[in-house]
């Protein structure tokens, strides 16, 4: 009915209550090892072995009011001073536990009322410990623990039918899970020195895998829900992984590989993704997501470039990138649907904000390619707004604002060029505004618009120092004014500032040449302002008042000079 088998050699102890069981196997061999040993119930095989000194090995199946049945326990130790512990309840449960090297700790403990659980544990090395704990009432789970090194530590505590699985190869790593839930699949990688990784999960479904290499850095999981995933790696020194999800079927993709890196992720609601990438040292990367099939890709390789998104809403897009040096992307969207933001920054010192409220199926796109850029759009309480800014150079500076408004577009595009500068407004419905410089110096494009329907278009070309100035107030508005150097060398110091006021007017200027300067004002109702001069330091002021007031004014030359005014 039992067989022990016992070999002693020297100074060794054994304490036993053994129940009836198909096998007890126990060997040792050394000096001062002790095992103890209490059996309750109808475990079916026990094998203690240790081989060294002062090792000690306890175990405990089953509890007097409920008996352990078909228990499998197996216990290698070998080396000095080790330690493995075993408390199995329950039916059906297995533990196998192996460790080999110095002063190494295991401890596994299968709670009340536990069914048909699976815990394994291997150890190499010296002062490592690794504790597996299924609790009371657990059914179907696995646990699989494996260190290799020194002084690293391990817990695993499961309630219900997940697998969990943790390897630490090398020295002071420690690696923590705590699940809850069923169906869960939670496995933890850790190769180096000092690196700390921990899992926090409360659902059914869910997948969580994360791998951390080479020294110092920590990653933290916390998930809530169901059908989750995530997928997390790190590979470096110091860098810092950080995610929360909660809510159903979410999925975190996060990859960092370099030093000091940074990234911290919040997402709740329902079939998000977020997916997060960075390359080298200093990096930041913060996201907050919620609502409904949003998703979020953003890629930074370079030194200290920060990215911040906040995006809340439905059905949302936002895709980042950024290359270089000490870069800036924030991004803010929230309350709305099918949103999509794209940000691409190629440089150093660059910056890019977006944000887009309370709006459906708005776009802002942009990108920089150069050093010292600025870019900032805002866009809210609108539909179907878009936003386009493209800045090839350095210290370039582009600010668009649309509010309150529908079906509204402003676009700006400066290539080729030092500190050129666009600044677009627009509130109301259906505005559209353009802006484009390509190259020269110190141009400067500034629009506003107020009202509805309203168009707004500058346009510069291959100057330095021109100036376009527009404004809009109003209804059915369309102001288009256009300096370029198509036909003489260099278009450079021309000015056009054009103001209008009323419903349905209309303003076109056009100028070429060097000094020049076009102001138009018009107040009233279905007015048409239309002005072109080429040449150098010409001059054209032009101001009517009235309803359906109409002029156009031509001149080129030099030093030429219009002065119209109209009224009705």
């Amino acid at each position: 009915m039992k067989k022990v088998f016992l070999n002693c050699l020297a100074m060794l102890s054994l304490f036993s209550i053994f129940a009836q069981s198909e096998a007890n196997d126990i060997n040792q061999s050394g000096k001062l090892n002790t095992i103890n040993i209490s059996q309750h119930g109808t475990p079916k095989t026990l094998k203690i072995t240790q081989f060294g000194n002062e090792n000690s090995s306890e175990v405990i199946q089953g509890i007097s009011e409920e008996p352990s049945l078909d228990g499998i326990i197996t216990q290698v130790q070998t080396g000095n001073r080790n330690n493995a512990y075993v408390l199995q309840m329950g039916g059906y449960n297995k533990t196998n536990q192996i460790q080999t090297g110095n002063q190494n700790t295991v401890k596994a403990t299968q709670g009340f009322g536990s069914y048909y659980n699976h815990i394994e544990q291997t150890q190499n090395g010296v002062d490592n410990i690794a504790t597996a704990t299924f609790q009371n009432f657990s059914v179907g789970g696995i646990i699989k623990q494996n260190q290799d090194g020194e002084a690293n530590s391990a817990e695993a505590i499961s309630f219900g039918t997940s697998f969990i699985s943790q390897t630490q190869d090398g020295v002071t790593n420690i690696a923590t899970i705590n699940s809850s839930g069923n169906l869960g699949d939670i496995r933890q990688n850790q190769t180096g020195t000092g690196n700390i990784a921990g899992i926090m999960q409360n659902g059914n479904t869910n997948t969580v895998s994360q791998i951390q290499n080479d020294v110092f850095n920590k990653a933290d999981i916390i998930q809530n829900g169901s059908n989750h995933k995530i997928f997390q790696k790190q590979k470096g020194w110091d860098n810092t992984a950080v995610v929360s999800q909660s809510e159903l079927s979410n999925t975190i993709n996060q990859h960092q590989d370099g030093g000091k890196n940074t990234i911290n992720t919040l997402q709740t609601g329902s079939f998000n993704n977020v997916t997060t990438n960075q390359i080298s040292e200093y990096n930041s990367i913060n996201l907050t997501q919620s609502g409904f099939t949003n998703n979020i890709d953003t890629q930074q390789i370079g030194i200290s470039n920060t990215s911040t998104i906040i995006q809340s809403g439905d059905t949302n897009q936002i895709s980042q990138i950024q290359d270089g040096k000490e870069n800036l992307l924030k991004i803010e969207q929230n309350s709305g649907s099918a949103n999509t933001i794209s940000q691409i920054q190629t440089g150093d010192n660059n910056s890019a904000t977006a944000k887009q409220n309370l709006g459906v199926f708005n776009v802002i796109s942009q990108t920089q390619t150069g050093q010292k850029n600025t870019i900032s759009t805002t866009q809210e309480g609108g539909e179907k707004n878009n936003a386009t800014s493209v800045q090839i150079g350095e210290a370039n500076y582009i600010s668009q604002t649309q509010n309150e408004g529908n079906n509204n577009s402003i676009h700006a595009i400066q290539e080729d060029s030092y500190g050129h500068k666009i600044d677009q407004i627009q509130s109301g419905e259906k505005n559209s505004s353009i802006a484009q410089q390509y190259s020269g110096m110190y141009n400067v494009v500034q629009q506003t618009q107020n009202g509805s329907k309203n168009t707004l278009k500058a346009t510069q070309y291959g100057g330095t120092n021109d100036v376009i100035k527009q404004t809009q107030i109003g209804d059915n508005n369309s102001a288009e004014a256009l300096q370029e150097g198509r036909y003489s060398l260099l278009s450079a110091n021309n000015t056009i500032t054009q103001s209008q006021e009323g419903n349905g007017n209309l303003i076109f200027n056009t100028q070429e040449g060097t000094g020049n300067n076009i102001e138009s004002n018009q107040n009233g109702e279905l007015n048409i302002i239309n002005s072109s001069q080429i040449g150098n330091s010409n001059s054209i002021i032009n101001s009517q008042s009235g309803k359906g007031l109409s002029n156009t004014l031509l001149q080129s030359g030099e030093n030429n000079s219009i002065i119209f005014n109209q009224n009705n």
